[in-house]
């Protein structure tokens, strides 16, 4: 039990708060050293956030498709459009469509209509047994004893079962539409009674195969041929035909890919039309637009590592204790905070390296390619004054006038990639390359030093510097609860001491008046 002060009259309480306030010195201090190693950390991986953007945007300029890019322009989209791919060519066709490829397609012969009464038709989602009567012809569905019995069709070589107890027209139909192999789809149509069948794919190669049924079996029915009223034999589609610059030619399908590009035909010309034109051009603004991104997040990036490497430090303001936040407004601690994290990262040697080594590998030439470009001073993109600290800026005129003129070489100079035993590989790399090399390389090391947000066990050298203060802390604070409760104990002692010797005194004092009284 604690005595707090009844008989010294001293505010023990207060006392041993200033006792131990004094003790936490140095456990304050280190909870400090804590905190500002976690800030760091913090620091360093908002960072490497951008570092990563920066890097995704270099590995998109690495790749061909950022600079050829092409568009088509059709004279007549009615009949023929086109779309390009990073393969396009740019060039100019001239194309007549003479007919459209078709479909393979078949339907029930008009004097086999499925069901025997027009007014009384088939439904196509009851079982085939159950409506047998329904049925124009219906003998392959049950036995001499009208028992119902199983039975198979062919379709275009593929075999399927029927059980005429449990499937239905539409059930049948379902399977035919969900085999891949046969290609085919179908239906019913109740409105004329009739199924019909088209090929999933246009051309001659498209067919539809139906069989009847074999005289040499015993009941020479074929589903096909007597109870849906298909024709026997081949139905086969059409090919597309016509003319692309001058050359007769012909597509199975309406859509096709030429040098590059495809191309969808939707409509035939009338006789004595003129060839629709199109034209496969250099989309120049795309390419301008994809660059002008590139070089923006790059400054972008540039201007916030900057800003923490030459951030203002305020040596004064360091991370508040929970005791020194419990005087304090949240706007007061907020401010204080925002004071105390200024600078974390100023004239950080790591952010110095990889700023240099990212502005080196943008503004260094690149060795070994064809043609007069191999900067990027040459193509209107330069650093401006050197307080800007290797920002890009962009001559548009000279930068669109190198895309339209040169466009393969720009493209060289940012996707160059030189064979692994080239001895010059990393002179000759491309400018993306070698910045998606260094931003990684950033990533990297940075990494190591402070380790990524999502890790479940991370080693980084900072998040082990936490982790030992973390150990030291607790020891710490284990040891001012033992120092606390030892104050306590001394001052419960203490009191107690006064309070017996208060005791005897009273006793004492007692004895004297007592004495006094007698005499």
């Amino acid at each position: 039990m604690r005595l707090t002060g009844l008989s010294s009259g001293m505010d023990i309480d207060k006392i041993v708060k200033d006792l131990m306030r004094a003790e936490r010195i140095p456990l304050d201090k280190l909870f400090q050293r804590k905190v500002l190693a976690e800030w760091r950390r913090d620091e360093y991986r908002s960072v490497n956030t951008k570092l990563l953007g920066l890097r995704d945007a270099a590995f998109n300029m690495r790749l061909q498709s950022s600079f050829m890019i092409r568009t088509a322009v059709s004279s007549n989209p009615a009949v023929v459009t086109a779309a390009t791919t990073g393969n396009s060519q740019v060039r100019t066709f001239e194309i007549k469509v003479d007919k459209l490829a078709e479909t393979a397609k078949t339907s029930t012969l008009d004097d086999k209509l499925l069901s025997v009464n027009s007014n009384n038709k088939i439904d196509p989602t009851q079982t085939l047994a159950s409506q047998k009567v329904k049925f124009r012809d219906s003998s392959g569905f049950t036995d001499g004893s009208d028992n119902p019995i199983q039975f198979q069709f062919v379709l275009n070589g593929k075999s399927f079962s029927v059980d005429p107890s449990v499937d239905s027209l539409n059930s049948i139909l379902a399977k035919i539409n969900n085999d891949v192999d046969v290609g085919i789809n179908a239906f019913y149509d109740s409105h004329t009674d009739k199924v019909a069948f088209t090929t999933k794919a246009t051309g001659v190669s498209a067919q539809i195969t139906i069989k009847g049924g074999d005289p040499g079996e015993p009941l020479p029915i074929s589903f096909l041929t007597d109870t849906l009223g298909l024709a026997e034999g081949i139905e086969k589609g059409d090919n597309a035909e016509l003319f692309i610059n001058n050359l007769k030619t012909e597509r199975e399908s309406n859509t096709f890919n030429l040098n590059g590009t495809n191309f969808t035909i939707h409509s035939a010309q009338a006789l004595g039309e003129s060839p629709i034109r199109i034209e496969i051009k250099q989309d120049v603004e795309k390419a301008f637009d994809n660059i002008m991104d590139f070089v923006n997040k790059y400054n972008e990036i540039i201007d916030s590592i900057n800003g923490k490497y030459r951030e203002p430090r305020f040596r004064d303001f360091l991370p508040l204790t929970e005791q020194q936040k419990e005087g304090m407004s949240e706007k007061e601690i907020e401010r204080w905070e925002e004071k105390a994290k200024s600078g974390i990262l100023r004239g950080d040697s790591m952010l110095n390296s990889v700023l240099s080594n990212m502005r080196l590998a943008m503004m260094s030439t690149v060795q070994g390619l064809d043609g007069g470009i191999n900067s990027l001073v040459q193509i209107g993109i330069n650093t401006g004054a050197w307080n800007e600290n290797g920002k890009l800026h962009v001559n548009e005129t000279k930068l669109k006038e190198a895309l339209r003129n040169n466009p393969d070489q720009v493209m060289a100079l940012f996707t160059n990639n030189p064979a692994d035993g080239d001895s010059d590989k990393n002179m000759k790399l491309g400018l993306a390359r070698r910045l998606y090399d260094e931003a990684n390389g950033g990533i990297l090391r940075i990494v190591a030093r402070a380790g990524w947000a999502a890790s479940v066990y991370d080693q980084s050298f900072l998040s082990n510097e936490i982790r030992r203060h973390e150990g030291r802390i607790n020891a710490m604070e284990d040891r001012l609860k033992r120092v606390e409760d030892r104050y306590w104990k001394q001052f419960t002692a203490m009191e107690k001491s006064l309070s017996e010797m208060y005791s005897q005194a009273d006793w004492l004092y007692q004895q004297l008046a007592s004495f006094q009284n007698m005499r």
